[in-house]
């Protein structure tokens, strides 16, 4: 299982920045042929927020994989997605949004079509990334036009990047939604209207699939999305994915930042991150 693992009579060998790593995580990351935990995810993405150039603070953002799981299957209370959005340091639109680029990892669990209504488990990472800008103008799609089906925000633009293509799609919208929804809160929680209806049926969300490079077996899934978060972290700044102007131009530029990257060229990357992953969490304990 990628979301959980059982602790007792684990040691724990460090807290960096609230990311624990235990024996058990650091066990995953030496073993080539394990699937990442959301520990590793997690401490991995605290390393990039804290520790690489590249990141803009504030405007970078890493969702912790364990509070998104507790989002996906237990938030429920307007009240409940306003706190989440402030323990993640996610600006709301309504309450004088800023221009943020987040980092979320996906799991599979986390679609409607998982059949779990509990987190923890699953089988399958991917990585969706959020730009949320905040511009006087509406953003535009490919032809020109602006977006704004059902008064979505058109300020939001959600691309997905799959190394098995197709396998996490709906999880990546049912997130995506969830998202929209909690970072609205603050609108819908005044608004009588949209409080009490169902939110998926006001907010036409789109997902734009990003192409990038498939891993060559069935656990190297969450090796992927980290690589993807650090190439475009230090491929594409968000200052720059705020001049592109149609969400075509914004998709194709950070697919292009990836496919340049060399990782679909390295049959060796997913063991290397790996290996370099474990002596970072040795080298700090």
């Amino acid at each position: 299982y990628v979301m959980s693992h059982n602790h007792h009579s684990n040691k724990l060998l460090l807290n960096y920045h609230d990311a624990c790593v235990y024996e058990s995580d650091l066990y995953l990351l030496k073993n080539p042929s394990k699937w990442l935990n959301s520990t590793c995810i997690h401490f991995f993405m605290m390393r990039l927020e804290h520790s690489n150039d590249a990141t803009a603070p504030g405007m970078d953002i890493f969702l912790d994989p364990s509070a998104l799981s507790f989002l996906m299957h237990h938030c429920q209370d307007e009240d409940d997605m306003m706190d989440f959005c402030r323990g993640q340091a996610l600006s709301c639109a309504e309450e004088g949004g800023k221009n943020q680029r987040i980092f979320v990892p996906v799991n599979d669990t986390f679609g409607r079509g998982s059949g779990r209504d509990v987190g923890g488990g699953g089988t399958h990472w991917s990585l969706l990334v959020l730009l949320q800008m905040d511009t006087e103008e509406p953003l535009c799609n490919s032809g020109g036009t602006s977006s704004a089906h059902n008064d979505a925000d058109n300020s939001m633009v959600f691309l997905h990047f799959d190394s098995a293509s197709g396998m996490n799609a709906d999880a990546a919208v049912s997130v995506a939604k969830k998202l929209n929804h909690a970072m609205h809160c603050s609108k819908s929680s005044t608004d009588a209207t949209i409080a009490s209806v169902d939110y998926d049926g006001i907010y036409d969300i789109c997902v734009t699939e990003c192409p990038m490079p498939q891993q060559q077996n069935g656990y190297d899934c969450g090796v992927y999305l980290l690589a993807a978060t650090e190439i475009i972290l230090e491929g594409v700044s968000v200052a720059n994915s705020l001049k592109l102007r149609t969400r075509k131009d914004i998709a194709s530029h950070y697919t292009d930042i990836i496919s340049r990257s060399g990782l679909a060229d390295d049959p060796n990357y997913a063991r290397t991150k790996r290996q370099k992953i474990a002596s970072d969490v040795m080298r700090l304990i």
